[in-house]
């Protein structure tokens, strides 16, 4: 095991997970924008819509592209980047939507002003990925040796 090379591609791919993300909507908003040749006002109203609703697709983005680094490179031998994903978006994807919609966090509301993302939501967002990326760590755990930092 090499936690500090895991945690270093944790990093990485926490950073590097959104920003594909951002670059990904852009392009296709701009391609869109001169395919179609939206107004001003349209072009606006995407600008704004994505600074007000971008918050949580980022960190999720972050979360499952660290997450999926770390159970990558953590164990001793390189395991597929793609297919940790796959494993890890798969079985989370379904338990934190049971999850979120248990109503387990603050209901919003019009009225009121909430914030981007409660503390509750992240962790309800965060925990189900980072279970199965440690299940995945100990199992690709080489058997005949012990835990190493």
């Amino acid at each position: 095991m090499n936690f500090l090379r895991g945690i270093f591609a944790l990093l990485i791919w926490a950073i590097l997970g959104p920003l594909f993300l951002i670059i990904g909507v852009v392009v296709y908003t701009v391609v869109s924008w001169q395919i179609y040749n939206f107004a001003e006002f349209d072009r606006q109203f995407d600008i704004d819509w994505w600074r007000v609703n971008a918050v949580v697709p980022l960190v999720v983005a972050s979360i499952f592209f660290g997450l999926t680094a770390w159970a990558t490179y953590t164990p001793k031998f390189d395991h597929g980047f793609a297919k940790t994903f796959a494993m890890i978006a798969l079985t989370s994807f379904p338990m934190s939507s049971v999850l979120m919609c248990s109503e387990l966090t603050p209901k919003r509301v019009k009225i009121i002003e909430h914030p981007d993302l409660y503390p509750s939501e992240f962790l309800l967002l965060f925990l189900p990925p980072f279970l199965i990326s440690c299940i995945l760590i100990a199992l690709r755990r080489p058997r005949h040796q012990p835990l190493q930092s």
